[in-house]
Formats: structure tokens, C-alpha cells, sequence
């Protein structure tokens, strides 16, 4: 019997573990284990599986970006904090709310604001090999 879908929880490539245990009507990912996917089901939840590699290569860009821009940012609040304090310390905080320090010198400062971020355009979707 049809239910009516008022969350969707997205994640991409191999979202069984990442998704286990999240209140939502549809599971929306790459790939799952044939348990996980029978569990979620049997749960209430609607799965849509669409390949691990289709659901990653898309977002990989969108990765980069967010990647290279969040590099950027630790250099420059640390290079601020650093003008008021000698030692440079960020606090960031994780998936639990708790903040921990990070010191940084002023090489590894550097560092970061010259990384680089590529996306492989070399690598395809393995069934185009074949």
C-alpha cells in the first residue's frame, strides 16, 4: 500500500551505514547491502537505489569546491586570529558540537591557501569500459 513521503534522506554513493537509522519516508543513494536494504523496507521506508558511481561523479565537483573554499577559510581565520594571538589556534566544531583546537604555523597557513582541488576527468563510469 502506498505511503504518503514527507522526508527524503540523500546520500551519495554507499549510503547503507550512513543512512541506517535516519528518520526518513525514502532512502535515496547510491547503494546498499541486500540486508540493508530489506531492514529500511521492512522499517516503512521507501529505497531508491541509482549506482554508487552515478550518484558520486555529480557530486564530486560540488565537493571540490566546498573542499578548497573551507581550506581557504581555516588559513584565513587562523592568519586573523593569528594578528591578535601569537598562537594560532581554530576551533572547529565536529558532528558532536564539541569544538577541539587546532594550532597552526604560519607554513602550514600557507599550505592550505595554495592547495589545489582537482576532479579526475580521466576516470569514467567502470561500465563504459566494457
Amino acid at each position: 500500500m502506498p505511503r504518503e513521503v514527507r522526508t527524503v534522506a540523500i546520500c551519495a554513493g554507499s549510503g547503507g551505514s550512513v543512512l541506517d537509522g535516519v528518520d526518513a519516508d525514502v532512502y535515496f543513494t547510491g547503494e546498499m547491502s541486500h540486508h540493508e536494504v530489506l531492514a529500511a523496507v521492512a522499517a516503512g521506508r521507501y529505497v531508491v537505489l541509482c549506482g554508487h558511481t552515478n550518484t558520486e561523479r555529480g557530486y564530486l565537483p560540488i565537493l571540490a569546491s566546498k573542499l578548497s573554499s573551507t581550506l581557504t577559510e581555516f588559513a584565513n581565520e587562523t592568519l586573523a586570529s593569528s594578528q591578535a594571538v601569537p598562537a594560532t589556534t581554530l576551533r572547529p566544531h565536529g558532528p558532536s558540537g564539541l569544538s577541539s583546537s587546532v594550532t597552526l604555523t604560519e607554513q602550514e597557513r600557507q599550505a592550505l591557501r595554495n592547495v589545489q582541488v582537482f576532479v579526475s576527468e580521466a576516470d569514467r563510469h567502470p561500465l563504459e569500459r566494457m
